[in-house]
């Protein structure tokens, strides 16, 4: 147990312990978003030595036309980016940082970095959008 700080009231001490666990839990999300951006560029590399882009077979393509709501992501985009759950993380970087999210029928972004914005653009295009 800690000791509490003379003159302190116990809402201060309860506040204290309160804002380490907030700390320690954004800590192990950080932590578990770096593992998970890991684990897929791992898996982005085996796929690329095993012939494979984004699980597709690029060996044996047939030409197939794609439905209603896929789309292909542009090799600029992918090589630039690992995909988690619609979040775009840059490959570049040590620590995972999220350049853009892709919501389906929306993209979203909190940056001004104009090579995101610009990429932003072809994966609306890939996705044959008519307006941004």
């Amino acid at each position: 147990m800690r000791a509490r700080t003379p003159g302190a009231s116990p809402e201060d001490s309860r506040s204290e312990i309160l804002d380490a666990d907030a700390r320690r839990q954004e800590a192990e999300t950080a932590e578990a978003i770096e593992e998970r951006v890991r684990r897929a560029k791992e898996r982005e590399q085996r796929e690329y030595l095993a012939g494979l882009v984004d699980g597709m077979d690029l060996t044996n393509r047939t030409g197939r036309e794609l439905g209603r709501d896929e789309f292909t992501v542009p090799r600029s985009v992918a090589q630039k980016y690992v995909e988690v759950d619609g979040k775009y993380y840059t490959k570049d970087s040590k620590t995972p940082r999220v350049m853009f999210e892709d919501r389906g029928d929306t993209l979203r972004t909190s940056t001004t970095d104009r090579s995101a914005i610009e990429d932003m653009v072809k994966l609306a295009r890939a996705k044959q959008w008519d307006t941004l």
